[in-house]
């Protein structure tokens, strides 16, 4: 039998990785939980995954825990026991309620230890914002100008932009004025005399959730015609003109 004195047995799977990669200190298990701090979820199946390593790069999990906190508790959701695609577990939604939710990756290595990862205010959101109001002047200044304004609202995760879309006549295709826009007012200008113009608005929220189009609403040009002054007989030895249907006295 050889002499086995003064030589360390190797008494886990992690302490002979730690032993054969010559690795200054024993591995630590270290993870990315996804999706991060302050994300957003806004579809009814949310992917979650976690990224395990231990302090040379290697795996050290035998298996992942997935769970969730809503509705004022934490909830278990998956045992991830195969690493063949990932420690990684999509999450059915739909019967959780809109709203601010925590998750949490348990991982349970080869070496008995057990750390978890947490990812904080996470937003699940499935509602797509509404617009308000939506208006403008019935018709573009004499210089082509117009000011339309409008407002939207999103139960949960707030405004991040506008799409505002223009139509050219009433047989014109539509298309993008503006896109990802923040204000909630814009001036037109170098609008045509004599056409036509439709509008028409899209909000979408900070988790990626778009409103259904507005109704398009119309500014119109101005009369181009010029005044046009028709005389007629004198009444009772007075001259009278009348100049767009009001009768003045000369």
């Amino acid at each position: 039998v050889n002499d086995l004195t003064g030589i360390d047995t190797l008494d886990t799977w992690a302490d002979a990785l730690h032993t054969l990669t010559g690795s200054p200190a024993r591995p630590t298990v270290s993870g990315i939980l996804t999706p991060g701090n302050g994300k957003y979820l806004n579809s009814w199946t949310a992917p979650l995954s976690v990224a395990v390593n231990d302090g040379c790069g290697r795996s050290l999990a035998q298996s992942v825990k997935f769970e969730a906190f809503y509705n004022g508790s934490w909830h278990w959701l998956h045992m991830d026991e195969f690493d063949l695609d990932g420690w990684t577990y999509n999450w059915d939604t739909e019967n959780i309620p809109d709203q601010i939710v925590s998750l949490r990756a348990t991982i349970y290595g080869w070496d008995s230890s057990w750390p978890s990862f947490t990812s904080t205010n996470v937003t699940l959101d499935r509602t797509s914002p509404s617009i308000t109001s939506f208006s403008g002047p019935a018709e573009m200044s004499p210089s082509g100008t117009a000011l339309i304004s409008w407002s939207a609202t999103d139960a949960l995760s707030g405004i991040e932009s506008y799409q505002l879309q223009q139509r050219v006549g009433a047989t014109g295709e539509w298309s993008d004025l503006l896109t990802d826009y923040v204000g909630t007012s814009y001036n037109l200008s170098g609008l045509t005399l004599g056409t036509d113009y439709y509008f028409q608005l899209r909000a979408r929220d900070n988790a990626g959730n778009t409103s259904d189009l507005s109704e398009p609403i119309l500014v119109r040009s101005p009369d181009l015609v010029k005044p046009v002054v028709t005389w007629v007989e004198p009444v009772s030895a007075t001259e009278v003109a009348t100049v767009y249907g009001q009768s003045v006295q000369l």
